[in-house]
C-alpha cells in the first residue's frame, strides 16, 4: 500500500448527505474539517486480479475514511470521505442509535479487515455516485422534452429568476421518449 494511513485534509472540503431531502436535492455544503475525528481509513490493500488479465490493479486512485463528528450533536453523524481520480468529498449521515438507526458507517469502520472496508465503502459510494448521475440525466430529459413542447414558463419572485415546467397533457406525455 502506498496511500498514508492518515489522509492529507484542507480545512474546508466540500460535502453532501448520503441521502439529501426530496425536496432539497443535492446541495454541497462546507465542511471543517477539524471538527471530525478520524475512526479509520478504507485503503484497498494489496494488488487484486484485473479480470482475467495476469495484472494485478492496485486501487491506489481509490481512498475512503471514516469519520465521526468530534462535538457530539443532539444526534451524532459520521462520514465517509472519498478520495479519487474525480475529485474528492464527505458523504454525511447521521447516527441515531438511541432510536435503533444505527449508521452502517460504524459497522464499516469496526472491521478488522481494511480491503472490506474499502469494498463496503466504494459499494456505498458507487451508489450514491451512480444514482446521482441517474437523477441528472432524468431531469436533463425532463427538462428537454419540456422545452420541446414549450411546456416551460419563466419566473421571478423575490427578485430570483426560475422555470416553472407545465405540466403536459396526456396526448403530450404518451410521446415522452426514455
Amino acid at each position: 500500500m502506498t496511500q498514508p494511513a492518515l489522509p492529507t485534509l484542507a480545512t474546508i472540503e466540500r460535502g453532501h448527505w448520503f441521502a439529501p431531502n426530496y425536496d432539497g436535492g443535492r446541495e454541497a455544503f462546507d465542511i471543517k474539517t477539524a471538527e471530525w475525528t478520524h475512526l479509520c481509513s478504507a485503503r484497498f490493500g494489496d494488488g487484486r486480479p484485473c479480470g482475467s488479465s495476469p495484472t494485478l490493479w492496485s486501487g491506489d486512485s481509490y481512498r475512503y475514511d471514516i469519520f465521526q463528528e468530534s462535538f457530539s450533536m443532539v444526534t451524532p453523524r459520521l462520514a465517509m470521505r472519498w478520495w479519487n481520480g474525480g475529485g474528492k468529498g464527505w458523504l454525511i449521515c447521521s447516527d441515531d442509535r438511541a432510536s435503533g438507526q444505527s449508521s452502517p458507517l460504524l459497522e464499516i469502520g469496526a472491521m478488522t479487515d481494511e480491503g472490506k472496508r474499502w469494498d463496503y465503502c466504494h459499494f456505498l459510494w458507487m451508489g450514491v455516485y451512480m444514482t446521482a448521475l441517474a437523477a441528472t440525466k432524468s431531469e436533463n430529459r425532463r427538462m428537454s422534452q419540456a422545452f420541446l413542447e414549450k411546456r416551460l414558463k419563466r419566473k421571478q419572485r423575490e427578485h430570483k429568476v426560475y422555470v416553472e415546467v407545465i405540466p403536459a397533457t396526456k396526448k403530450e406525455s404518451s410521446h415522452v421518449a426514455d
